[in-house]
């Protein structure tokens, strides 16, 4: 039998809950191992060697600015909004014009 205090009181509390909040205890204390052993610690050579392949793709230029992410993400809605238009005729023009520019999509 455990004598860790904490266990103690837990078992102690046990017995009084219904087959229902128990069921519900369970399930939280599943998804608590589930994360802890999805999340898989890593030892400190391994964070060492991923920081030290980010920093050489940084070295590299394979990254991208806080400051283009956000022209892209601004770009991509856009888009996105413009897909949910596209399909009446009097919007076309204007998609084709934002997309392509004034010249093309006449």
């Amino acid at each position: 039998m455990t004598t860790d205090p904490l266990d103690l009181e837990i078992q102690k509390y046990l017995p009084a809950l219904n087959n229902e909040e128990k069921q519900s205890l369970l399930n939280l204390i599943k998804s608590f191992l589930s994360l802890r052993n999805n999340i898989g610690d890593i030892n400190i050579e391994q964070y060492n060697r991923d920081i030290d392949e980010a920093m050489s793709r940084m070295d590299k230029g394979e990254f991208t600015t806080h400051q283009d992410f956000l022209k892209e993400l601004e770009f991509d809605t856009e888009l996105e909004n413009l897909s949910r238009t596209i399909l009446f005729p009097e919007k076309l023009k204007a998609a084709n014009e934002f997309l392509y520019g004034s010249k093309k999509g006449k």
